[in-house]
């Protein structure tokens, strides 16, 4: 992939919209504020792009402290399940990114998000085995959504 997918307008190739209709947002997520607030855009395109390579270290650091955590540094073998390994190191990664050392290594907070995040990677999945016309059952209504 070349640098010219980059210059590609958002009008022809969004990946915000191609996310949200993967992940069925309008129904998994479904609070107004997240489906219609450009931040999260911004956020990624200007602060995290710029900020990416000053960060490697301490993401290397963090996979290494997972990895560990997980696997020890006695040399034994041990019995895992990868795809459990790779939630917690995801997730502690990621979290490093969006909130920073004192949340990421907090196993409590990184499982918590982990599982929202399958949970709506999930449901999206499900919704999508139904046609459309029948997706408005799903539909959230706006009473009682705090703003």
């Amino acid at each position: 992939m070349g640098p010219w997918i980059a210059a590609i307008p958002d009008d022809i190739l969004n990946a915000k919209d191609c996310t949200y209709d993967n992940v069925q947002f309008k129904y998994t997520v479904g609070h107004p504020e997240i489906l219609q607030n450009d931040m999260i855009d911004l956020l990624i395109k200007r602060e995290l792009t710029r900020t990416t390579g000053t960060m490697n270290n301490e993401l290397v650091a963090e996979i290494d402290d997972s990895l560990e955590s997980m696997f020890g540094s006695d040399g034994l073998w041990r019995k895992v399940g990868v795809f459990d390994c790779l939630t917690r190191t995801v997730g502690r990664v990621s979290s490093r990114v969006f909130v920073g050392p004192e949340l990421c290594s907090n196993m409590e907070y990184v499982m918590s998000a982990s599982n929202f995040a399958r949970a709506v990677s999930v449901s999206g999945y499900i919704l999508h085995m139904f046609p459309n016309f029948m997706l408005l059952v799903f539909e959230p209504r706006d009473e009682g959504v705090a703003r």
